[in-house]
């Protein structure tokens, strides 16, 4: 009776420290070619260069909106897949009658003093917001040197663009 539960003990040890991959539903793990995932949302980064304006119409043909950071893990998560080395479109902007940038397509997003700003202290002119930079553009550059600074929203940047992973129809065939 020993040995067999020492040998029941040895396989629940050796079974217990081998990792195991986490398997989720086709419905719940699908984001579309080219789009990667993060926690509930797939993102796209887009690799043509166009203006702010440009940027959101593109993610709305995409069916998505501009990307809106929930959480600082999520937007170095998010920012770090960015070209290196320039600048990409989140979706930030300042508008005339705003007291600070708000996020597009979103009621709420994380808090703007939260992120990665190029200069200290952390107000919306010391990071280059005047009355014709507007716009939150992120610089991915190289270990510990990404940060976000206002452009004026007629720049050509890249762009990412964001939908719901929860939300996406399952290719027919994957589903349930």
């Amino acid at each position: 009776m020993f040995y067999k539960i020492a040998l029941v003990l040895c396989f629940l040890a050796v079974a217990l420290s081998v990792p195991m991959k986490k398997v989720y539903s086709p419905a719940y793990s699908y984001c579309p070619d080219g789009w990667m995932r993060f926690k509930e949302s797939c993102f796209y980064i887009e690799m043509k260069k166009m203006d702010f304006q440009e940027a959101q119409l593109t993610c709305m043909e995409r069916g998505a909106t501009m990307f809106v950071a929930d959480t600082v893990e999520e937007w170095l998560e998010v920012t770090a897949h960015t070209p290196l080395n320039y600048w990409s479109w989140a979706g930030l902007r300042y508008d005339n009658d705003a007291k600070q940038a708000t996020w597009r397509g979103s009621g709420g997003g994380l808090a703007v003093s939260a992120l990665d700003w190029l200069n200290s202290p952390v107000t919306a002119e010391n990071n280059g917001m005047n009355p014709v930079a507007r716009c939150v553009a992120h610089y991915n550059g190289d270990v510990g040197k990404s940060y976000s600074f206002y452009y004026h929203c007629g720049m050509d940047f890249y762009s990412i663009c964001e939908k719901n992973a929860t939300l996406l129809e399952v290719p027919a065939g994957q589903g349930f």
